[in-house]
């Protein structure tokens, strides 16, 4: 056994260079592999590309979402802003209006009672 434990020793130093070129080969042949085989599942804070890319979507569908709503308001302000030009020019006529009576009001005071 003594022998046979010499002979792999002695293999061992004629042959260290050439081991641990073929050994480098195959740790860098398997980080390779590792890395092209894991490449879908890269992730990034615990979140696969396809729960990044949903979640983009997601976000991307909300700011629609959001973009609708705005253009909602906007066109619920225009006519807001109409009604409130209506209920102002209604207002100036009711004022006008008002001013109208006051005037003829006034006229029938100053005639004379007996007229």
């Amino acid at each position: 056994m003594h022998v046979f434990i010499c002979k792999i020793k002695e293999f061992l130093r004629k042959n260290t260079k050439n081991i641990l070129i073929i050994g480098g080969i195959i740790i860098l042949c398997l980080f390779i592999g590792f890395m092209l085989c894991n490449r879908e599942n890269v992730s990034s804070n615990g979140n696969t590309i396809d729960a990044i890319r949903n979640e983009f979507d997601q976000a991307e569908k909300s700011k629609q979402d959001i973009e609708g709503t705005a253009s909602d308001i906007k066109g619920t302000s225009t006519k807001l802003e109409s009604s409130i030009g209506t209920a102002t020019d209604a207002s100036e006529r009711f004022d006008q209006l008002i001013n109208e009576c006051q005037s003829i009001i006034d006229q029938i005071r100053k005639q004379p009672a007996g007229e």
